[in-house]
């Protein structure tokens, strides 16, 4: 006889009153005991830890979690929204965000899994999730699910649908906001552009002057005894020549 069909005979006697409730109490019991662990009905397994054939899902973990955090943060600073969206979202989202935000920029649409975006940014896989479906319910992006039957889903496909965002996007990509840098012509052997002369000025009733040339410098003074030298060698030039003449 089966342990079961011991304790639905004792059941069956305590409900007759063929016994009392000490000796159904204590028949349980023993029965109970004797029944293998596996199979006792207060064994009960909780839900959402059945056995499965598939083996359990491993925690993502980030090998270097400094790392994870600086690459977030540097991704949440570098603007991947406009200030007026930016704001409602976490320094995690707008990572994810602007991975995302990357990507359609470049290919015109994200189909990177989840795992790959959450990697990217530096977050867990469920903070990336919400960040998406969060983007989804204030109308930023479009998110297109591709099923596959008897095969596994491919990932889903983000659109960007706020005009705003697309055009951020467009000028991040062009560069907007920075002028482009001229080269400088020092050291080159190309002759430098003549500048313009300056032109005056005129306003009603006055006229303003042209800039004046700078005046000449002031003659070097003579050092001492050097106009004696000078006077001596015009005398002696002049009765060279005196005599000369005679």
């Amino acid at each position: 006889m089966s342990h079961d069909q011991e304790l639905r005979d004792v059941a069956r006697l305590y409900a007759e009153g063929r016994i009392t409730e000490a000796e159904y109490e204590q028949a349980d019991a023993a029965i109970r005991a004797r029944m293998p662990r596996e199979g006792r009905r207060g064994n009960v397994v909780p839900l959402g830890r059945v056995r499965s054939l598939f083996p359990p899902k491993r925690r993502c973990r980030s090998p270097d979690r400094l790392a994870s955090l600086e690459r977030r943060r540097t991704i949440a600073a570098s603007g991947p929204m406009p200030p007026g969206l930016a704001c409602r979202y976490t320094t995690g989202q707008l990572a994810v965000l602007g991975i995302v935000g990357d990507e359609i920029a470049v290919s015109g649409a994200c189909v990177l899994t989840i795992g790959e975006i959450a990697a990217r940014a530096g977050v867990s896989h469920r903070l990336a999730q919400d960040a998406i479906r969060l983007a989804e319910l204030d109308g930023l992006v479009r998110i297109e699910e591709r099923p596959r039957r008897g095969d596994r889903n491919l990932p889903n496909r983000l659109t960007v649908l706020s005009r705003e965002w697309s055009a951020w996007l467009r000028r991040r990509g062009r560069g907007g906001g920075c002028r482009n840098a001229r080269p400088s012509d020092r050291g080159s052997s190309s002759p430098r552009a003549e500048r313009p002369a300056a032109t005056v000025l005129t306003l009603p009733g006055r006229r303003l002057a042209a800039p004046q040339a700078a005046p000449p410098a002031p003659p070097r003074p003579a050092l001492a005894g050097e106009g004696d030298r000078s006077l001596s060698a015009a005398l002696e030039r002049f009765q060279r020549a005196w005599a000369n003449r005679e």
